[in-house]
């Protein structure tokens, strides 16, 4: 093997890909920093003077996006039947997000945020995801919107996926992309919002970086030529074309390269990058805010930026890791006996897929 190719599928069917990994850690560094520096108004967190400080850290969370479809489209691979991806992903998703909604509202109950403190309605509907269902829910946290997206994109890859094989959840995606950018050509958000664009260009990148050995040369060409297209037009890329494009280059390199930026403490904030994700905003609001308020300027946001990762590791081990195989279990049991859940992936694409992130 060319000591420039990526490892087989084969040779990493169970293994991590610490590449992943580091983009993981990247992208919520970058979603840090944008909270906690340029994100409020200098007014609202509580110090002394305006910091001066523009970052485009939320661009992380369409680097996010990217390597979700990289990793979905693995997980689809292992997946013999739609009642085990959807078991999967519920099992990935949902403790550490519940507790971090119940952590979340506690703390803004014990130290309010103004306009941003949760009532108990709010709470209970956001730990049964009703904010996916219905724009009249609040997200307990604002943050919370991309695990919404996050959720359409699973939901439909999936169907796609199950019915299509993988050739054919790829070209529908392709399409559904193009759908997307003809809504914000035209200047529908509605239908826009519903056909979750641009973010399904940056799926659609991460789904061709996964499936690019497989793949032949037109429809690969047309699939990269659809994510950068879709990724160019969209108006939240105005201004940020350059930042948005060498994050996809650095992904495609990371992610098609091998095992590379592959260091200890880059592995730990990846592996814990969802349930910082989860923590980070709200509850490092309300530390910077009170730090602040003590007269703690200097020390508020390294102590947030510690403070809520802190947290986040205990939810990974704690929560996240201690519940994910018991609860894939039982929800794969239950969701087996429902239509189309039993249904077997097609063969073509449990031939094609391996099992690399």
């Amino acid at each position: 093997m060319p000591a420039h190719a990526p490892p087989t599928r084969q040779a990493t069917q169970g293994a991590r890909w610490p590449g992943v990994d580091a983009l993981r850690a990247l992208g919520i560094a970058m979603v840090v920093v944008y909270h906690y520096f340029d994100r409020w108004d200098w007014t609202y967190l509580g110090f002394s003077a305006p910091r001066g400080f523009s970052f485009p850290g939320w661009l992380g969370v369409d680097l996010f996006f990217i390597v979700s479809a990289f990793c979905i489209a693995s997980t689809l691979g292992r997946a013999r039947t739609a009642a085990r991806f959807v078991a999967l992903r519920l099992a990935r998703l949902w403790p550490a997000y519940a507790a971090a909604v119940a952590l979340t509202t506690a703390v803004c109950w014990a130290f309010p945020l103004p306009g941003r403190t949760p009532e108990l309605w709010q709470a209970l509907a956001n730990m049964l995801w009703l904010n996916a269902l219905s724009p009249l829910v609040p997200h307990v946290d604002g943050a919370y919107w991309s695990l919404i997206v996050e959720l359409q994109f699973y939901v439909l890859l999936a169907l796609a996926h199950f019915r299509l094989g993988a050739r054919g959840g790829l070209i529908f995606w392709c399409l559904f992309t193009l759908a997307g950018a003809g809504a914000e050509a035209l200047s529908e958000p509605l239908a826009r919002r519903a056909l979750i664009f641009p973010y399904s260009a940056m799926f659609l990148f991460g789904l061709i970086l996964w499936r690019w050995d497989e793949t032949g040369p037109r429809l690969r060409l047309a699939a990269l030529a659809i994510a950068l297209g879709g990724a160019m037009i969209s108006s939240r890329y105005a201004g940020v074309e350059a930042p948005l494009a060498a994050l996809m280059a650095l992904a495609a390199a990371t992610m098609r390269r091998g095992r590379r930026l592959g260091a200890a403490p880059l592995t730990l904030i990846g592996l814990t990058s969802y349930t910082w994700y989860l923590t980070h905003q709200n509850i490092g609001l309300v530390i910077i805010r009170e730090l602040n308020a003590a007269g703690l300027e200097r020390i508020s946001v390294p102590a947030a930026a510690a403070g809520t990762f802190a947290l986040a590791l205990a939810l990974s081990r704690l929560i996240e890791l201690r519940w994910r195989a018991p609860l894939a279990n039982a929800l794969e049991g239950a969701l087996a006996r429902l239509p189309f859940f039993s249904d077997p992936a097609p063969a073509e694409a449990r031939a094609r897929h391996g099992a690399r992130p």
